[in-house]
């Protein structure tokens, strides 16, 4: 399966803060799961962000290249972790 750009596109908009911040969601050429890259949370976070980022994270699912978007979107909201 392929995720096409307009796909993208609507996840981008129905994520506003990922979108506001200048998140842009990538797509892992293995298995097409979407994700934010740790380079992209490193250079639009700041240090605190993150470290408290991570620390939110901690004990959920990632994968190698980044992060869920849908756990940065509920982050950046102020909501809790799904468990």
């Amino acid at each position: 399966m392929v995720i096409s750009r307009s796909v993208l596109r609507r996840w981008s908009y129905q994520m506003p803060l990922l979108h506001k911040r200048g998140f842009k969601i990538e797509v892992a050429k293995d298995d097409q799961t979407p994700y934010v890259s740790f380079n992209s949370l490193d250079e639009i976070m700041s240090r605190s962000e993150r470290t408290r980022f991570s620390e939110w994270m901690r004990g959920q699912t990632a994968i190698l290249d980044g992060v869920f978007p849908w756990d940065l979107e509920r982050f950046l909201a102020g909501r809790s972790i799904i468990d």
